[in-house]
């Protein structure tokens, strides 16, 4: 049965890819990494909100925990264009007894990832054969290039039409461009495929992405939860940040508290009731 669904599986992306005009070679090369209906952003309608709570704990050079910071966020999609979207973020941190609510942030985010300002170049490569939990799974080789002034910055990834996350591999480097010195580099990769994974009331199929993010002080390692179903996708993480000796300086920790989706299906989400409340809803208290 496993050889029958990797064969079928083999067919089903070779009939994709030779259906794709970008494979044609008197055909234009994708726009983006992604297109907008695969994209955890672009896919869904106006309106798209995410709520999430980080939890950052610094450590000091023994390892004892000197500060912890809880950041509530809630992101909104606002507006969607060709090759990118807009996102409203309102943030609330607090430190201690402190609590800061920050004034609203207008961010806009490319569909491969670029600024507002820079300009990108894709270029489509050959088909390689990724395996994950034991599934053979054929991908394009999608680079990016990116105008960014006086760096070099681009993006190889490993993309697959028909398995979410779509984006199965990304390798991102930035450079110095008049002396090719390696300023960061960034390895992400999808590790788990279909994991059940309780989000508020329900549960949902999740894939697992690590990324290492290497600097010039040291490297942040994260390992991300990610649905299709949530604006954004990322509905946890896990993240440690070591500074250039391998020394623990911050640890992070993600979970999403609400959501609400006008997808391109309709569904919509009701905004759930928190945690902590749960317990007084069951009761009759609320």
């Amino acid at each position: 049965m496993r050889i029958k669904m990797r064969q079928v599986l083999l067919v089903i992306t070779i009939i994709v890819f030779s259906l794709k005009p970008a494979l044609s070679a008197q055909s234009l090369p994708p726009a983006s990494l992604v297109p907008q209906e695969q994209h955890s952003w672009g896919k869904f309608q106006l309106g798209a909100w995410r709520s999430a709570e980080i939890v950052g704990q610094s450590f000091d050079e023994d390892g004892n925990v000197i500060a912890t910071t809880i950041t509530k966020t809630t992101t909104t999609l606002n507006h969607v264009l060709q090759n990118g979207f807009e996102l409203v973020v309102d943030t609330e941190v607090t430190v201690g007894k402190s609590k800061l609510e920050k004034p609203s942030q207008v961010v806009w985010q490319g569909l491969s990832g670029q600024s507002r300002e820079e300009t990108i170049t894709v270029e489509v490569g050959e088909t390689k054969e990724l395996r994950i939990d034991g599934r053979i799974i054929p991908c394009e080789i999608r680079r990016i290039l990116f105008s960014n002034g006086d760096q070099k910055k681009q993006t190889v990834a490993s993309y697959s039409p028909i398995v979410k996350p779509f984006l199965l591999t990304q390798d991102t480097s930035i450079t110095d461009s008049q002396n090719e010195k390696l300023l960061f580099r960034t390895r992400a990769e999808v590790i788990a495929l279909d994991l059940p994974h309780r989000v508020l009331d329900e549960t949902l199929q999740v894939s697992l992405v690590k990324t290492v993010h290497h600097g010039s002080d040291g490297t942040v390692i994260t390992v991300e939860a990610h649905s299709d179903e949530v604006p954004g996708a990322v509905i946890a993480h896990w993240s440690k940040e070591l500074n250039d000796q391998g020394v623990l300086i911050q640890t992070s920790t993600l979970e999403i508290i609400a959501y609400g989706s006008q997808s391109n299906n309709n569904r919509k989400k009701r905004k759930p009731t928190r945690r902590k409340d749960r317990g007084k809803e069951r009761n009759g208290e609320l």
